[in-house]
């Protein structure tokens, strides 16, 4: 069994929501009994053992919790690190959709080690981020790294993110499996099920240093390579006070674009995934939700949709997920916002 679950969130009594959590080992269910719309991340814990023993990973499992959300977009944004590995050296480019300024790897890794590459002609997708596009593999060495320098420095709490897609760059159609680490500890796993699907890695991290290593390593399993790595500034009162958590998954509950949302969407660029119940119906406002009391500042986007039971004979939500790791911590955010006009003698 689950040695613990947090609810951690804004106070929800003037909201007259129930939320009601079960865990069930091997699958811990999240049962959810509202009309509001639900947004949550998913993510694995690290933590620091004694001497030099090393961080062992844990899943923490994150959703949000508030009422009223939303932000206004802002579109330049002081301490953001955006590289595209592989573009040609000391390249810079605005990105067409998030409208990020992006530059190469010059300054980031030492000696210019590795190869750049571009991803097979059959894999550029009209919907392919351009990040996606070009990727540096290491054939050489066990373990390389790129050096990070956030602007805030040490103590403060970051979202380091890494991005892969293989795209057959090496023509030999062979999918690797290597780690990433997060300087001396190990961060996770990169394995593929397709070519043509890509992998993100996020991880929100307090450094005890003005430096970040961020590696890949190779486990004799295929070539390690990286497509892009993204760093954000975040609030130091957001999320857990834990030195890191490993996203697993952010959902967009009620999506009605099926098209996943970040910057300039959301001020911290967090990418949110769409996500839909069967058998729900989905609630909709063109108004923009107000979330100026609310630190974390999920996106207007996320929050203007939502989902509803279709039946009053089944009210119930539930998320499924299944832990490698049965013991462990799991930590539950939750965002709600009231999306229609409710009429005097009515509350929700």
């Amino acid at each position: 069994m689950l040695k613990r679950a947090d609810l951690m969130g804004e106070k929800l009594d003037q909201l007259n929501l129930l939320i009601k959590i079960l865990f069930v080992i091997p699958k811990p269910i999240l049962h959810i009994k509202s009309t509001s719309h639900v947004a949550f991340e998913v993510s694995h814990k690290m933590k620091k053992l004694e001497g030099k023993r090393m961080m062992i990973l844990r899943f923490l499992f994150i959703a949000y919790v508030s009422a009223m959300v939303t932000f206004k977009a802002v579109r330049v944004q002081p301490g953001f690190i955006s590289i595209d590995c592989g573009i040609t050296e000391n390249m810079t480019y605005t990105d067409k959709t998030t409208e990020l300024n992006y530059v190469s790897e010059s300054g980031f890794i030492e000696n210019n080690i590795g190869e750049r590459h571009t991803i097979s002609l059959e894999y550029h997708f009209n919907t392919l981020d351009q990040q996606f596009s070009t990727l540096r593999s290491f054939p050489q060495g066990d373990k390389n790294c790129y050096t990070l320098r956030p602007r805030d420095g040490k103590g403060n709490k970051y979202l380091i993110r890494a991005r892969f897609l293989y795209g057959n760059y090496d023509g030999r159609m062979t999918l690797p499996v290597f780690d990433l680490y997060l300087g001396a500890n190990k961060w996770s796993s990169v394995k593929f099920d397709n070519a043509n699907i890509s992998l993100t890695k996020e991880i929100i991290h307090i450094p005890s240093s003005d430096y970040i290593f961020v590696c890949v390593v190779n486990t004799g399993h295929g070539t390690p390579f990286i497509s892009a790595l993204e760093l954000r500034p975040l609030k130091n009162s957001t999320y857990t006070s834990a030195t890191a958590a490993v996203l697993y998954r952010r959902l967009d509950v009620g999506s009605t674009s099926n098209v996943s949302v970040r910057y300039k969407d959301d001020v911290y660029d967090r990418i949110w995934q769409p996500f839909n119940f069967p058998e729900r119906k989905v609630l909709s406002t063109p108004l923009r939700v107000d979330s100026s009391s609310n630190i974390y500042q999920p996106p207007s986007s996320v929050m203007s949709t939502a989902m509803s039971p279709a039946k009053v004979s089944n009210p119930m939500f539930a998320f499924h997920m299944k832990p490698d790791d049965p013991t462990a911590e799991y930590y539950v955010y939750m965002h709600f916002a009231e999306l229609e006009k409710l009429k005097a003698n009515e509350s929700r």
